[in-house]
């Protein structure tokens, strides 16, 4: 009679370990995938070189806005700030994604603000701000691309797969973490 406890006792050991290492199989290939289609995806395209290019042109609207910055002393706040996103992009490892999302984005205010006192600067030639529109439309252009990403999709995917359960016990228990989107 006494074995009948223990051996209860037993499965529900087994399934106490057996549910989570199952979620955790399961997601792993899946994590895996979409943490790849940061450097290429299904169709070729690369997250971590689009956010490269989104900093060369960042790098470029900076180079031109220098050639003003000795007559207007208010466009030297705005390229040292424009100049630290573009290196928190280039210091960051595609494989920290949360932090490459993150500099991917803080590159856009700064851009912009830049551009705008650009254009609004009566200093500034017409081809330049001519260039750093093109500047900004290849900024748009690469974010357009990485928005529509298939990462994101397989990053959508395993994030909502995070809150069904019984794998939502493991997100709260911080054992699986979402992934970041870039937006």
């Amino acid at each position: 009679m006494k074995k009948r406890p223990v051996a209860i006792i037993i499965m529900a050991v087994l399934l106490v370990i057996a549910v989570p290492l199952g979620a955790y199989t399961s997601l792993s290939p899946m994590r895996d995938k979409a943490a790849d289609e940061i450097y290429y995806d299904e169709a070729g395209f690369s997250i971590y070189e689009a956010v490269n290019s989104r900093a060369d042109a960042a790098e470029n609207i900076n180079k031109i806005a220098e050639k003003y910055s000795a007559g207007d002393s208010s466009f030297n706040t705005l390229i040292d700030d424009l100049d630290r996103a573009v290196s928190h992009v280039r210091i960051t490892w595609a494989e920290d994604v949360s932090e490459l999302a993150q500099a991917n984005s803080e590159l856009d205010l700064p851009a912009n603000e830049l551009v705008n006192k650009m254009k609004a600067s009566s200093a500034v030639s017409t081809a330049d701000v001519s260039t750093v529109d093109g500047q900004i439309t290849e900024m748009e252009s690469q974010q357009y691309k990485i928005d529509r990403s298939s990462y994101n999709g397989a990053a959508t995917e395993y994030n909502s797969r995070l809150r069904q359960f019984p794998v939502s016990l493991l997100s709260r228990l911080g054992l699986l973490e979402q992934m970041e989107l870039f937006e």
